[in-house]
Order: C-alpha cells, then sequence, then structure tokens
C-alpha cells in the first residue's frame, strides 16, 4: 500500500524523485520556467539563508513585489522551508504598509 503524501514538501520531494526535469511553473508573462527539481533547490538555499539570518520556521517574511513568476517561486520558497509568506504589493501606498506590517 503507497503512502499518500501529507504535506506540501511531501508532494514537491516526490515529484522532485519522480520527474525532476517536469515543469513544475510556466510564467505567462515571460520564457521563464521552474522545475521541480529548481524549486526544491530554491526552496533548500531560501530556508539555509534565511536560518543564516536568524529566521525560525514558522516566521512571517514580508517582501514587497509587483506579481508574477518570481513572486510565486519566493512564496512557494518560504512555505517550502515552514515560513509564511507576505507578499506585499509594490502599488501599497506607504500608509497601508505601515498599518499591513505589524498586523
Amino acid at each position: 500500500m503507497t503512502m499518500q503524501p501529507a504535506t506540501l514538501q511531501d508532494i514537491l520531494l516526490q515529484q522532485t524523485d519522480a520527474q525532476p526535469d517536469t515543469h513544475f511553473i510556466v510564467a505567462s508573462e515571460s520564457p521563464d520556467t521552474l522545475s521541480f527539481a529548481q524549486l526544491w533547490q530554491s526552496a533548500t538555499a531560501t530556508a539555509a539563508w534565511l536560518r543564516a539570518q536568524g529566521f525560525l520556521p514558522g516566521d512571517h517574511i514580508a517582501f514587497l513585489s509587483e506579481g508574477g513568476f518570481h513572486t510565486v517561486k519566493l512564496a512557494l520558497s518560504l512555505m517550502l522551508s515552514g515560513d509564511v509568506a507576505v507578499p506585499l504589493n509594490l502599488l501599497a501606498t506607504d500608509d497601508a504598509l505601515v498599518w499591513i506590517i505589524p498586523h
């Protein structure tokens, strides 16, 4: 009997082992693509960098972004490394960011 993956990390690792070069993300706004193996590599590198900076799994990581491919890649990498992604829109006003960030 095969065990079903329980988490996003489990699913990604299973697919990375089974089909590492298969596209996980294909960007509609650019020629960028991301394979399962590349996403796993991004997640582990992101986690290593965050831990070296003193962040712990479960920490909320806010970042300004205009959206698109790189936002998805970063958000997934943060989630896969056990962090909470908090994407902030570049078009948000200073007043909005002052209110959002502490919450």
